[in-house]
Protein backbone atom coordinates (compact mmCIF):
# COMPACT_ATOMS: atom_id res chain seq x y z
CA UNK A 1 0.00 0.00 0.00
CA UNK A 2 1.49 3.32 -1.00
CA UNK A 3 1.14 6.31 1.27
CA UNK A 4 0.74 4.24 4.44
CA UNK A 5 3.62 3.98 6.84
CA UNK A 6 2.94 2.03 10.04
CA UNK A 7 4.28 3.72 13.13
CA UNK A 8 5.02 0.44 14.85
CA UNK A 9 3.08 -2.48 16.28
CA UNK A 10 3.14 -1.22 19.88
CA UNK A 11 1.99 2.26 18.91
CA UNK A 12 -0.83 0.88 16.78
CA UNK A 13 -2.37 -1.11 19.60
CA UNK A 14 -1.91 1.84 21.96
CA UNK A 15 -3.70 4.08 19.48
CA UNK A 16 -6.52 1.58 19.16
CA UNK A 17 -6.87 1.44 22.94
CA UNK A 18 -6.85 5.23 23.13
CA UNK A 19 -9.63 5.46 20.52
CA UNK A 20 -11.66 2.81 22.35
CA UNK A 21 -11.15 4.57 25.69
CA UNK A 22 -12.37 7.89 24.31
CA UNK A 23 -15.48 6.22 22.89
CA UNK A 24 -15.15 7.87 19.47
CA UNK A 25 -17.22 6.57 16.59
CA UNK A 26 -17.04 6.48 12.80
CA UNK A 27 -14.76 8.92 11.04
CA UNK A 28 -13.40 10.46 14.23
CA UNK A 29 -12.01 7.14 15.37
CA UNK A 30 -10.67 6.36 11.90
CA UNK A 31 -8.98 9.75 11.64
CA UNK A 32 -7.46 9.39 15.11
CA UNK A 33 -6.12 5.93 14.30
CA UNK A 34 -5.05 7.07 10.82
CA UNK A 35 -2.75 9.72 12.24
CA UNK A 36 -0.35 6.98 13.26
CA UNK A 37 -0.25 5.49 9.77
CA UNK A 38 -0.17 8.44 7.40
CA UNK A 39 1.65 11.74 7.36
CA UNK A 40 0.81 15.13 5.87
CA UNK A 41 -0.47 15.23 2.30
CA UNK A 42 -0.58 11.45 2.00
CA UNK A 43 -3.15 11.35 4.83
CA UNK A 44 -5.39 13.80 2.95
CA UNK A 45 -5.02 11.75 -0.23
CA UNK A 46 -5.86 8.59 1.70
CA UNK A 47 -9.11 10.06 3.07
CA UNK A 48 -10.12 11.41 -0.34
CA UNK A 49 -9.53 7.98 -1.89
CA UNK A 50 -11.44 6.33 0.97
CA UNK A 51 -14.41 8.66 0.44
CA UNK A 52 -14.38 7.94 -3.31
CA UNK A 53 -14.29 4.16 -2.69
CA UNK A 54 -17.23 4.33 -0.30
CA UNK A 55 -19.30 6.42 -2.72
CA UNK A 56 -18.47 4.07 -5.60
CA UNK A 57 -19.41 1.05 -3.49
CA UNK A 58 -22.75 2.62 -2.53
CA UNK A 59 -23.47 3.50 -6.17
CA UNK A 60 -22.72 -0.05 -7.30
CA UNK A 61 -24.84 -1.39 -4.43
CA UNK A 62 -27.81 0.73 -5.48
CA UNK A 63 -27.30 -0.22 -9.14
CA UNK A 64 -27.57 -3.91 -8.21
CA UNK A 65 -30.17 -3.83 -5.42
CA UNK A 66 -32.82 -1.60 -7.02
CA UNK A 67 -33.24 -3.84 -10.11
CA UNK A 68 -33.26 -6.87 -7.78
CA UNK A 69 -36.13 -5.28 -5.84
CA UNK A 70 -38.03 -4.43 -9.05
CA UNK A 71 -37.66 -7.98 -10.36
CA UNK A 72 -38.72 -9.51 -7.06
CA UNK A 73 -42.03 -7.63 -7.21
CA UNK A 74 -43.09 -9.41 -10.41
CA UNK A 75 -44.33 -12.74 -8.88
CA UNK A 76 -46.43 -11.07 -6.17
CA UNK A 77 -47.86 -8.49 -8.57
CA UNK A 78 -48.84 -11.18 -11.08
CA UNK A 79 -50.65 -13.17 -8.40
CA UNK A 80 -52.41 -10.05 -7.15
CA UNK A 81 -53.63 -8.77 -10.54
CA UNK A 82 -57.00 -10.58 -10.95
CA UNK A 83 -58.88 -8.01 -13.06
CA UNK A 84 -56.99 -4.95 -11.80
CA UNK A 85 -54.83 -2.48 -13.67
CA UNK A 86 -51.33 -3.95 -13.94
CA UNK A 87 -49.37 -0.74 -13.39
CA UNK A 88 -51.28 0.13 -10.22
CA UNK A 89 -50.73 -3.38 -8.84
CA UNK A 90 -46.98 -3.16 -9.47
CA UNK A 91 -46.81 0.28 -7.85
CA UNK A 92 -48.82 -0.90 -4.84
CA UNK A 93 -46.68 -4.00 -4.33
CA UNK A 94 -43.54 -1.85 -4.66
CA UNK A 95 -44.82 0.74 -2.18
CA UNK A 96 -45.84 -1.87 0.40
CA UNK A 97 -42.59 -3.84 0.19
CA UNK A 98 -40.48 -0.67 0.30
CA UNK A 99 -42.56 0.67 3.20
CA UNK A 100 -42.02 -2.46 5.28
CA UNK A 101 -38.30 -2.39 4.46
CA UNK A 102 -38.15 1.32 5.42
CA UNK A 103 -39.67 0.57 8.81
CA UNK A 104 -37.16 -2.23 9.41
CA UNK A 105 -34.29 0.01 8.26
CA UNK A 106 -35.58 2.87 10.43
CA UNK A 107 -35.41 0.72 13.54
CA UNK A 108 -31.90 -0.37 12.59
CA UNK A 109 -30.83 3.26 12.03
CA UNK A 110 -32.19 4.29 15.43
CA UNK A 111 -30.27 1.49 17.11
CA UNK A 112 -26.95 1.91 15.30
CA UNK A 113 -26.87 5.58 14.18
CA UNK A 114 -26.15 4.76 10.55
CA UNK A 115 -27.42 6.30 7.29
CA UNK A 116 -31.04 5.62 6.46
CA UNK A 117 -30.78 5.24 2.69
CA UNK A 118 -28.77 2.13 1.93
CA UNK A 119 -28.73 -0.58 -0.74
CA UNK A 120 -29.64 -3.04 2.03
CA UNK A 121 -33.06 -1.40 2.29
CA UNK A 122 -33.81 -2.50 -1.28
CA UNK A 123 -32.55 -6.01 -0.54
CA UNK A 124 -34.97 -6.15 2.41
CA UNK A 125 -37.78 -4.84 0.18
CA UNK A 126 -37.01 -7.60 -2.34
CA UNK A 127 -37.14 -10.22 0.42
CA UNK A 128 -40.45 -8.81 1.68
CA UNK A 129 -41.92 -9.01 -1.85
CA UNK A 130 -40.69 -12.59 -2.32
CA UNK A 131 -42.00 -13.60 1.11
CA UNK A 132 -45.36 -12.04 0.28
CA UNK A 133 -45.48 -14.01 -2.95
CA UNK A 134 -44.66 -17.23 -1.10
CA UNK A 135 -47.34 -16.58 1.53
CA UNK A 136 -49.98 -15.68 -1.03
CA UNK A 137 -49.25 -18.72 -3.18
CA UNK A 138 -48.91 -21.18 -0.28
CA UNK A 139 -52.52 -22.35 -0.20
CA UNK A 140 -53.05 -22.56 -3.93
CA UNK A 141 -52.78 -25.73 -5.98
CA UNK A 142 -50.48 -25.25 -8.98
CA UNK A 143 -52.22 -25.30 -12.38
CA UNK A 144 -50.46 -28.49 -13.55
CA UNK A 145 -51.48 -30.33 -10.36
CA UNK A 146 -55.08 -29.07 -10.58
CA UNK A 147 -55.53 -30.54 -14.06
CA UNK A 148 -54.06 -33.84 -12.88
CA UNK A 149 -56.52 -33.93 -9.98
CA UNK A 150 -59.45 -33.26 -12.31
CA UNK A 151 -58.42 -36.10 -14.65
CA UNK A 152 -58.17 -38.55 -11.72
CA UNK A 153 -61.59 -37.53 -10.42
CA UNK A 154 -63.28 -38.16 -13.79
Amino acid sequence: MTGLTPAGQGESSAAEREVADRGMKGNQAAEQAGEHFTRGASRQTFWEDQKRRVRRGRLIGFAICIPLWVLSMVPLARESMEGRDGVLVYLTVGAISLGVAAVIRGVYVLLTKRRFLSPWMFVMAALVALAGSAVQGAGEVPVADASALESKAA
